[in-house]
């Protein structure tokens, strides 16, 4: 662009009719779609400047452009794809196949070719790491705290020294007939074991009576805790004994 830059020659200071238009499409070289049938050296300072879609796009408008550009797109190839370029001519110098056996190679088929794979690389590269997040997103949903619609219920508790809820004469048996029991019998006979059957049962009897008395009667629930937790029986060892001799 000597003229734009310069000015005309014949009139120092001032620019050219043409000088000014090309400055004009310079500013604006990216909301030009079609060239119509301008020739090459007229818009070159134009093209020159372009990306490479835009290059295509006007190509695809413009076909007579195409004789003229491949200068244009070699240049979009060695900016664009610096990799490829040094292996390629990495197996040019080795005497291996490469695009620089030919003598005037095809640079926009091979820009596109590039661009292609490249995208796909691209595309597969994204969709791995878009499965990496979700599962990440999915892992930690299942360790983040939930929020609920109800609050759970906590279990009520009886404080320390609440008394027991009362319960009836089934329950209590119930309750009394699964008690541990208190001794090992020291021998195994029939006689030892309804001995001690028995001594059981009045104690439980007994127990049940003096409760209910005492219930009756009106006194504190302290005398009935007192009672809750029945004395140790005595070894019926002598008893057994005795009853042998």
């Amino acid at each position: 662009m000597e003229e734009a830059d310069f000015g005309d020659v014949r009139f120092p200071g001032f620019f050219s009719l043409k000088a000014l238009a090309m400055r004009k499409l310079l500013k604006c070289k990216n909301e030009i779609t079609d060239l119509g049938d301008c020739e090459f050296h007229l818009v070159k300072l134009i093209l020159e400047t372009l990306s490479a879609e835009r290059l295509a796009i006007l190509e695809k408008r413009s076909p007579h452009l195409k004789q003229e550009t491949g200068d244009l797109w070699e240049k979009h190839v060695r900016n664009d794809f610096k990799i490829h370029i040094i292996k390629e001519e990495t197996r040019f110098s080795r005497n291996q196949p490469s695009i620089f056996d030919d003598e005037s190679p095809q640079w926009r088929l091979l820009y596109k070719k590039w661009h292609r794979e490249q995208s796909t690389k691209l595309e597969r590269a994204s969709q791995k790491l878009r499965e990496a997040q979700q599962s990440i997103d999915s892992r930690k949903a299942e360790r983040s705290a939930k929020v609920l619609s109800k609050p759970l219920l906590q279990p009520k508790r009886s404080g320390w020294g609440a008394p027991s809820p009362r319960m009836s004469m089934i329950e209590k048996l119930k309750t009394n007939g699964n008690k541990p029991k208190l001794f090992r019998t020291p021998m195994s006979s029939s006689a030892s074991v309804s001995v001690q059957s028995s001594k059981v049962f009045f104690r439980e009897k007994h127990w049940l009576i003096e409760q209910r008395s005492a219930t009756t009667a009106g006194f504190s629930s302290s005398l009935v805790k007192k009672r809750t937790t029945l004395p140790p029986l005595e070894r019926p060892s002598k008893f057994i004994m005795s009853k042998k001799q």
